[in-house]
């Protein structure tokens, strides 16, 4: 397997898509891709509607968000991957989150267009980014910068933001962004190894009325999926740094003991108490 078709950045008209989750997934189901996320802005509410139009497509769904935030005074977007959509933190900051940020008329413009463009209330600015990402992981998912260089971000402003945004414990960049040249994405592919990101994949689909957006579905090559896949899995603690394939195989010590060592020493146990219990009382008896 070389590459892997996924949707990982797509919008409903719960946020400022063109069309209803359900209508989402069946674009997304007709694209063939294998792996999908709904990602509307600063809310959840479409995720159980998507998943269950995807249900016996084939596709399989992971929950996520758009959260908009702020770093160094700029607006950035967050995806957040594998989340729990009704984790009692992070539902009302999404809702305090919303309040602030007008998304705008929906499907009229594609989503570059509109990043940076939002009215605000007098006052009013979106949460901060150590927060977000915070409320994605206590969620239980993972962090990425999306569209990273897109709106105020450009190439040098978003190598100034990785290192706070890294500390904070961002996992990941939207590297593979349909909208995106080859020279870009192959830029943020090396960026994120560099900084020991994962890399997502997406988009960002806004419905197939929408003219001028792209159609559903990129692909990642197998290796990026792996990395991102194992994000997702049970066990990994945000803010980690990826471990490379060698040390993945690599068991540590805690494992090898509970696996090898402590096996090995109860069976031993075993044999010593059934040797002095049972064999040796009996070899007397006969004697």
């Amino acid at each position: 397997m070389s590459n892997v078709r996924v949707e990982l950045h797509c919008h409903s008209n719960l946020s400022d898509g063109a069309v209803p989750p359900e209508k989402v997934a069946a674009a997304v189901a007709a694209a063939r891709v294998s792996f999908a996320s709904l990602t509307d802005h600063d809310t959840v509410e479409g995720c159980a509607r998507f998943r269950e139009a995807l249900a016996g497509t084939g596709v399989a769904c992971v929950d996520g968000v758009e959260i908009t935030a702020r770093s160094l005074g700029m607006e950035i977007h967050l995806l957040g991957y594998g989340i729990d959509p009704q984790h009692e933190g992070l539902l009302p900051a999404l809702a305090e989150n919303r309040l602030k940020v007008d998304p705008g008329l929906p499907g009229l413009v594609d989503s570059m267009k509109r990043i940076g463009t939002r009215e605000r209330r007098a006052g009013a600015a979106p949460m901060d980014a150590a927060r977000a990402i915070g409320l994605v992981h206590a969620a239980g998912g993972t962090a990425f910068v999306a569209h990273p260089l897109s709106g105020p971000l450009d190439r040098g402003s978003l190598s100034r933001l990785l290192p706070s945004l890294r500390a904070a414990g961002l996992d990941g960049l939207e590297a593979v962004y349909a909208p995106y040249s080859g020279e870009d994405r192959r830029w943020l592919v090396d960026l994120a190894a560099r900084h020991r990101l994962a890399v997502s994949a997406g988009t960002d689909f806004h419905g197939p009325e929408l003219v001028a957006g792209p159609e559903p579905g990129i692909d990642m090559s197998a290796a990026q999926w792996k990395a991102f896949r194992d994000l997702l899995l049970p066990g990994h603690r945000p803010g980690e740094r990826l471990r490379s394939a060698r040390e993945a195989r690599r068991p540590g010590l805690g494992r090898f003991a509970a696996r090898i060592v402590l096996p090995a020493a109860l069976a031993v146990a075993l044999f010593v108490v059934a040797l002095f219990a049972v064999a040796i009382p009996r070899f007397a008896r006969r004697r």
